[in-house]
């Protein structure tokens, strides 16, 4: 028996149930003791039995249709669902959903989330970063450090970036919330660099680093070997009494690198929107720096020498490592091989540099400096001259503002007629001349029109 033969079976019963009086010969008003017996009209009597049937039926029918479509939207899958109600707003039958809208701070190209700039910038590039902005310049040797770059750099882009125009550049959700009233600038660079490179590549360099020669070797060298960054890391080489592991004032990177884009993201991922640096378990000023960039990079070569593996530290030095590294990576994991980076030891003595400047240029130190010379910084200078010739030696990097001297002194920095000031002798080395107009005015007054 079908479907439709039993279904009418099932009508059929259900009538008699109702109707007991009904038979298929269309008797009605039988007496019980048959005094009165009316048999009605054939025509009549089959009409109304007819109407009464096909009534039910589509009663019947329909809550049976009804039932099948709730059991059908139980048992469904979302998709399922989905697709349904996809295939309705094609049709026209349900009002189209609104246009996302744009979030205040998150750019104004249209699209949330896309600064300004994006997409507008070079990538190479070479950025600088400082809080409260360089017109007026914040001090005589970030002046000269700066104008070493642009002296040796002209076929790069620059870009100076300040809290006053950082959202030209980067989206507000990149920031932690708190941003705005952190007051270390150290910190603040760090997540500012992270979210540049991440986004447009280049170089990000610290404004207190004389530039010898052009990027353009070390540049090159990253596109030959395929790399998507250049780093420098303490250990590789030469021993290192510090913390750090990376060395944060200087990065090189192609845009959209893997590993600053998560470098930005775990810096708000781990010290949440108030960037609490206590959680970083190591030295608060390392924390959005080498403390953060150490796990990632572990990831892409668990070998690397880090601090808290270093046996020659200090007691002390060893409670201001980074704990991160050991803290999310997986014994287990094998290397990431989907990124490349060229690493430098800064205490190469061969390229590095970093030099030994603690004692010459009176770093960290109180109280008046004599001027640094050749003679009573005779192992600076050889240092200095044992690099200079090697291509990848291009900057050395001046620590604490540049000492006591360079802060004390700011006018003997570049002197026509002092050769035997280290200062004066770098900086001309490096291309100024004390007489000049700033060699960075043409591409400050660029970015200012643009």
């Amino acid at each position: 028996m079908g479907f439709g033969s039993s279904f009418l079976d099932l009508a059929r019963a259900q009538t008699s149930k109702m109707s007991p009086g009904l038979r298929d010969d269309m008797e009605v008003g039988s007496s019980s003791d048959g005094e009165i017996r009316q048999a009605s009209s054939p025509l009549g009597g089959k009409f109304l039995v007819m109407a009464s049937t096909v009534l039910f039926l589509a009663a019947f029918m329909l809550g049976a249709c009804a039932a099948l479509l709730f059991q059908s939207s139980l048992h469904s899958s979302p998709h399922t669902r989905l697709r349904a109600l996809g295939t309705t707003a094609q049709l026209g039958e349900a009002p189209e959903a609104p246009a996302a809208p744009v979030l205040p701070g998150l750019g104004v190209t249209g699209l949330p989330g896309n600064p300004k700039l994006y997409g507008k910038i070079p990538e190479k590039t070479i950025w600088f970063y400082y809080d409260k902005g360089f017109d007026p310049m914040p001090s005589r040797i970030v002046d000269l450090c700066i104008q070493s770059f642009c002296a040796n750099n002209p076929d790069w882009n620059f870009e100076f970036v300040s809290d006053s125009n950082l959202l030209d550049y980067v989206s507000a959700d990149m920031l932690p919330s708190a941003f705005w009233t952190w007051h270390q600038p150290a910190n603040k660079k760090d997540m500012v660099m992270a979210n540049l490179l991440a986004l447009y590549g280049g170089v990000a360099v610290d404004s207190t680093i004389i530039n010898f020669k052009s990027l353009n070797g070390l540049w090159q060298k990253m596109l030959q070997d395929g790399a998507d960054a250049v780093i420098y890391w303490y250990r590789l080489v030469e021993p290192w009494g510090a913390p750090d592991s990376a060395a944060v004032w200087s990065f090189m990177a192609r845009r959209d690198t893997g590993i600053f884009r998560r470098y930005a993201q775990d810096i708000k991922a781990n010290f949440g929107d108030v960037l609490d640096v206590s959680q970083a378990g190591g030295n608060p000023y390392l924390a959005f720096g080498s403390g953060s960039l150490e796990p990632i990079m572990v990831e892409v070569n668990a070998s690397l020498p880090l601090c808290m593996n270093d046996p020659t530290l200090t007691e002390y030095n060893k409670q201001r490592c980074a704990t991160s590294a050991a803290k999310y990576h997986a014994a287990r994991n094998g290397n990431l091989n989907n990124t490349k980076v060229i690493l430098l030891d800064p205490n190469d003595r061969h390229s590095g540099p970093q030099l030994n400047i603690w004692k010459p240029l009176c770093i960290n130190m109180a109280g008046d400096c004599p001027t640094p010379t050749r003679q009573n910084s005779a192992g600076l200078w050889q240092e200095y001259e044992d690099r200079k010739s090697n291509p990848y030696f291009t900057m050395i990097k001046l620590f604490a503002r540049g000492g006591t001297f360079a802060q004390t002194h700011p006018e003997l920095l570049l002197q026509k007629n002092m050769e035997e000031n280290i200062f004066s002798e770098w900086f001309k080395a490096a291309g100024l001349e004390p007489d000049q107009p700033s060699r960075c005015k043409a591409k400050m007054e660029r970015q200012e029109t643009n």
